[in-house]
């Protein structure tokens, strides 16, 4: 899959983010999707594992990481993913597909940021 057609596969609530506007981000993203079938491969051989686990954890935290630092920008567009910077990881690692993480990943967000902006705006 080529970087065009997996962001047609990219849920709405995701790409509706005011984050999906950063390029790096974006990319981020689909990096972690391209590694995930090299992850997958390196975990059917035993020797392999602490690789599979190291490629997995990096490349997942490069968008969780680009999350956390536009969460400490300013302006209301920004809210939802300030209280998103708990959650920032949730994009890798929910299921074994990749389409199955993104929309698990856009429903805690969701979930998740909604009730941590109302929390926010009520101090």
């Amino acid at each position: 899959m080529n970087y065009a057609d997996w962001q047609k596969t990219v849920p709405e609530s995701i790409r509706a983010d005011s984050l999906w506007r950063m390029a790096a981000y974006r990319l981020a993203l689909f990096l972690g999707d391209v590694a995930w079938v090299d992850v997958t491969r390196l975990c059917k051989d035993r020797r392999t594992l602490e690789v599979a686990d190291q490629l997995y954890r990096a490349t997942g935290s490069i968008s969780a990481n680009l999350s956390e630092g536009y969460s400490r920008g300013t302006g209301r567009d920004r809210a939802p993913v300030a209280a998103r910077s708990g959650v920032a990881g949730l994009e890798w690692g929910l299921e074994d597909d990749r389409p199955g993480r993104l929309r698990a990943a856009a429903g805690r967000l969701d979930r998740d940021a909604k009730s941590r902006v109302v929390a926010q705006r009520q101090r």
